[in-house]
């Protein structure tokens, strides 16, 4: 009896502390407008359509990575591209995307891919930029927007394989009709929108003289059907670890050539999304390494981050600093002793945290890089 009764107190713990450390978490809203129509596909339809695609990327990242912001989507008929913007009208939403179709064309319930496949390119400017949107969106150097739209491009294509994956035999829509050939399943459409794309844009070589032969000249002006050849070689690396797309939050706005860029990229992600980096490195031939930091004497002042003193150092010390920063709580919550419960205290215990699990992790990559021939026969 007593040991159920220290579980359910336990577990009464863990709960209050998640509800503490989640209250007032915002999650991602979609918000379609409905000027322009948007055809025979009904406003509910797209708003679903479109938290769908998003979910396909949203349900791998980590809680500190989730995009919280409202998104307004728009149809466009007046530009020849979808795009992708701050919204500066509304002070509740910070993004709006606008997808492009042409003036005579109405989206019907077959056009689904081309919609999640613009909208999953749109949405994936948005998930590495939300941490530093004016960075990214007032930058005046452009020289590496192809890279950026080489990444959006991959999200694309990863939106259309996820989908296809997620949809079988599970929509609210039911079956596509496609004429002559009857009807289709939505999953075979979103998988064959992709093959096709793939087969048209595939590039023989490898990644590395993909880099060599086509650099200089998207730094120079972006060139889409380019752009598509090298996001087909990084898609299987998405494709079997989609948690990877964390790193994307933290692609750097530097402006140097890839050999530069990816040794930042690496350095500025954290711990355990440095093996996604290294592998899109290795697509084009590059290397990175850790950096190495030059010792230096210090006096070694020991920071003791087990809040809860169970032994570790984990998840339970940062969600109780976290709480501490806006609640009372029984623990000693200040961990560097400056009188308050502050943002460099959760910081303290999230780096030693983050060095545990390093520690703990296993030393060799895991990515294993494939080619999407290997991906599509399995």
């Amino acid at each position: 009896m007593r040991k159920r009764c220290d579980f359910l107190r336990k577990f009464c713990f863990v709960l209050v502390l998640f509800l503490c450390v989640n209250l007032g978490h915002a999650k991602l809203e979609i918000i379609v407008k409905s000027t322009p129509d948007w055809g025979e596909i009904s406003i509910d339809d797209i708003q679903y359509l479109s938290q769908e695609v998003a979910d396909r990327f949203e349900d791998h990242l980590r809680p500190e990575n989730e995009i919280n912001d409202n998104v307004n989507l728009y149809r466009t008929i007046t530009t020849g591209f979808s795009f992708v913007t701050l919204d500066t009208s509304d002070p509740n939403v910070s993004y709006k995307i606008l997808i492009q179709s042409r003036a005579d064309f109405d989206y019907k319930t077959m056009d689904f891919a081309k919609f999640a496949h613009r909208f999953g390119h749109e949405f994936t400017h948005i998930l590495y930029s939300h941490r530093a949107k004016d960075a990214w969106f007032y930058q005046k150097d452009k020289s590496n927007l192809w890279f950026e739209e080489v990444i959006a491009e991959t999200g694309g294509l990863y939106a259309l394989r996820s989908m296809a994956d997620a949809w079988v035999n599970n929509s609210r829509f039911g079956r596509g009709i496609s004429e002559p050939t009857g009807y289709w399943e939505f999953s075979f459409i979103f998988d064959h929108y992709a093959s096709s794309l793939i087969k048209k844009f595939t590039y023989e070589g490898s990644g590395k003289e993909w880099l060599r032969n086509n650099e200089d000249n998207l730094r120079r002006q972006t060139n889409q059907s380019i752009i598509y050849q090298l996001s087909i070689l990084l898609l299987p690396i998405f494709e079997e670890h989609p948690e990877a797309w964390n790193a994307i939050v933290k692609m750097p706005t530097t402006n140097s050539k890839m050999s530069e860029y990816m040794q930042v990229w690496y350095e500025a992600v954290d711990v355990q999304d440095r093996e996604y980096v290294e592998a899109i490195a290795e697509v084009m031939g590059i290397t990175v390494t850790s950096p190495v930091v030059a010792p230096v004497e210090l006096t070694v002042v020991k920071i003791d981050a087990d809040v809860n003193d169970d032994g570790y150092v984990d998840l339970y010390d940062v969600m109780i600093v976290r709480s501490g920063m806006q609640n009372s709580v029984s623990y000693d919550t200040d961990i560097n002793n400056d009188g308050v419960t502050d943002e460099v205290d959760l910081l303290i215990v999230k780096a030693k945290a983050m060095e545990a699990i390093a520690a703990a992790a296993p030393r060799k990559r895991k990515v294993k890089l494939t080619t999407w021939g290997e991906v599509k026969s399995r």
